[in-house]
């Protein structure tokens, strides 16, 4: 009898999880769905609709026992993991009436995978962001496409590479800096310093949405590089000027003295008849570091 009862509590608890399991991918074709509406539809109040359904539809998905286990894969939306899957953060994007854009995102921890963060797309009201550090509610909207972590004052923090159309004309590229703060994510710190030594809290470049442009972490290098931009003349009436990659690269390296990234001035240029080493090397003035600092002995 107590074989019997074992095995009838067996079949129960698998049974239970086989329920919650196809519930859960249940759940990803909703999402898969909602995703591709809000990016695929004819018709922008379409979009606005999908668009609104999208966190609740998110947020009850998640709420699932397993849920961190999704991948998104089919879905349009961005997935982004810490190194050591504790946390990751999906992103997504719509195109609203005129030229609006709109991003939506959360974070969802590992350890707490049935509550995540939901962000606040913020980005109309962001401003000048360079100081600004920003929290779920501030977010400055963006579809992130990579995450490298890195140390700060004995702490860990995170590199974010995201992307976000500004307008039809243009978009943009950022890096800026993850931590935490009490549990809560935090969205940049100072550890930027550029050519004049000044802090900033995050990196940005502004483009032609007609071209690509480069910004993210390379490995090899051990650098975050972005593609140095120059004015050219715009085809488009509403903007007379937009900014294209000249095929120099600038960049910032991590800086022990500063305890952050420090700027570093055109790295090398995509003609160049040699093209870059992939353990760069300083120039001849060996007495100087890649900072121009006179090195220590």
């Amino acid at each position: 009898m107590k074989y019997i009862v074992r095995v009838f509590t067996l079949f129960l608890l698998f049974g239970s999880r086989a329920v919650e399991a196809q519930e859960i991918y249940q759940w990803e074709d909703s999402i898969r769905n909602v995703s591709e509406d809000i990016m695929m539809s004819d018709r922008w109040t379409a979009r606005a609709a999908s668009l609104e359904k999208m966190p609740d539809i998110l947020a009850r998905a998640l709420s699932q026992e397993g849920s961190f286990d999704l991948s998104f894969d089919s879905s349009r939306i961005s997935v982004v993991y810490a190194p050591d899957s504790s946390f990751r953060i999906l992103t997504g994007q719509a195109v609203l009436e005129g030229d609006q854009i709109k991003y939506y995102g959360l974070m969802q921890k590992r350890d707490d995978e049935k509550n995540p963060i939901f962000f606040k797309d913020n980005s109309y009201a962001a401003g000048e962001l360079n100081q600004d550090t920003l929290n779920p509610n501030t977010w400055n909207g963006a579809l992130y496409y990579n995450l490298v972590p890195f140390d700060f004052k004995n702490d860990q923090y995170y590199l974010l590479f995201g992307f976000s159309a500004k307008s039809l004309f243009e978009n943009s590229k950022v890096a800026e800096v993850l931590y935490f703060q009490n549990g809560e994510p935090k969205f940049g710190a100072p550890v930027f310093f550029d050519e004049e030594g000044i802090a900033k809290n995050r990196i940005s470049i502004t483009y032609s949405a007609d071209v690509g442009a480069r910004l993210n972490y390379d490995t090899s290098m051990h650098m975050i590089i972005y593609d140095n931009l120059i004015p050219m003349s715009s085809p488009y009436r509403e903007r007379k000027i937009l900014m294209v990659p000249d095929g120099s690269y600038c960049g910032y390296i991590r800086d022990p003295e500063r305890e952050g990234w420090s700027y570093v001035e055109k790295l090398f240029h995509e003609v160049l008849t040699e093209a870059p080493r992939e353990k760069p090397v300083l120039d001849e003035q060996k007495d100087k570091d890649i900072f121009g600092r006179v090195k220590k002995n």
